[in-house]
């Protein structure tokens, strides 16, 4: 029985996935950019749709790689998040941060804080929007349907 034990949490440990955020963290910090954290799950429709659709856009591929460190973490998987020098399952990630509804993108600054995130499935467009508020510097005084308002009346004033 005790081989049988032992060598199950060899193979779980073999097949476990490690997302070490606090690297992620660390990279950001060199490249001047925000980690980007899509949260996931198997069997979800929107989640399949915010991958398949919006994230695989090349504009917002281009965005990202420029100026976002991107992080899946698909909670069904056997995935273990290391998050201040903590190590936990990602649903315990999920949970632990406040969000536990997917899709989800949480968006870190620097120092692993959360800046903001966005919950659902998102149009290209909305979500492209989003990213280019996230990285302004209007992201601390204004909410985003502030900013939204605000570049819409921008883009028909000079029309």
């Amino acid at each position: 029985m005790i081989k049988f034990l032992i060598s199950s949490l060899l193979i779980t440990s073999l097949y476990a996935q490690i997302i070490n955020l606090d690297t992620s963290l660390q990279v950001a910090n060199q490249t001047n950019k925000t980690v980007l954290i899509f949260l996931h799950k198997n069997g979800c429709g929107y989640c399949n749709a915010m991958e398949e659709f919006t994230l695989d856009d090349d504009e917002i591929k281009k965005f990202i790689s420029l100026h976002f460190i991107y992080v899946s973490i698909n909670i069904s998987q056997n995935i273990d998040i290391i998050f201040h020098k903590t190590r936990q399952s990602g649903l315990e990630f999920a949970k632990e941060i406040g969000y536990n509804f997917y899709p989800t993108i949480l968006f870190l600054d620097r120092d692993g804080e959360l800046l903001d995130a966005t919950v659902g499935y998102k149009e290209n467009t909305e979500f492209l929007q989003f990213l280019h508020y996230i990285r302004s510097s209007e992201n601390d005084t204004l909410s985003f349907e502030e900013y939204k308002h605000q570049t819409t009346d921008t883009i028909h004033a000079k029309r």
